[in-house]
């Protein structure tokens, strides 16, 4: 059965939380993977699915309580603090999360490492890929943005280059490893829209090079 717990992390200025949840043998196949809720959610928007994952899938799952949002905005258990920093230290801290998921299971498979993102979750999910380029075998972008949010939904308004760094379309081809989006959106030429092909790529370690996540591509000095 698979289990759960919470992890305390120091990203960029100040702690976060990260919900982490394993199988109940974590062995050298076992993969590693980060799930990023949705705007104005929290870490345990998908805990379900992490428990199923973890259990079916032989992964560790890693959920960031990314920072304004859910339970970090200071507004209960759902929604977002204004003005909303979307979808740029928010992959810092979700990436930071990773991080820290891999070192508390270092024995895990790194061919086998992988990110899930609901919604805005999506969109983090591809910058964080873009981003930190080495450091996924496969990203899954379920319903997820691939432009900044507007002003009228964060109160936040951004500068035409701090729109452009939230803007996953246009670096999509700077992405290097297999990318399936649930919406199509013209992400990567490699998308797949079939959840099945997911879980079975998801069984399967890489057949490319093993990735790594170096110091920079997993702190905020390298985004």
């Amino acid at each position: 059965m698979a289990r759960g717990t919470d992890l305390v992390l120091w990203s960029q200025d100040r702690d976060i939380i990260a919900r982490v949840v394993w199988p109940s043998r974590v062995r050298r196949t076992t993969g590693l993977m980060l799930v990023v809720h949705g705007f104005g959610n929290n870490r345990f928007q998908y805990a379900e699915m992490m428990y199923d994952f973890a259990h079916r899938m032989d992964v560790v799952c890693v959920s960031p309580e990314y920072r304004d949002s859910g339970r970090d905005s200071g507004m209960g258990v759902r929604g977002a603090r204004r003005p909303y920093d979307s979808s740029h230290k928010q992959v810092i801290d979700s990436l930071n999360s990773f991080r820290r998921g891999a070192l508390e299971f270092p024995q895990i498979d790194h061919s086998r490492r992988f990110v899930w993102g609901g919604s805005q979750g999506g969109h983090i999910a591809l910058l964080a890929t873009i981003f930190a380029p080495n450091t996924f075998v496969l990203t899954m972008d379920l319903c997820g943005k691939v432009h900044p949010f507007k002003e009228k939904d964060t109160g936040a308004s951004l500068e035409d280059s701090e729109k452009l760094i939230r803007s996953a379309d246009v670096f999509a081809s700077r992405i290097r490893n297999r990318c399936s989006s649930a919406t199509g959106r013209p992400t990567t030429s490699s998308r797949s829209r079939n959840p099945a092909e997911w879980r079975g790529r998801l069984r399967k370690p890489a057949s490319s090079t093993t990735p790594s996540t170096s110091k920079e591509e997993t702190t905020s000095s390298g985004l």
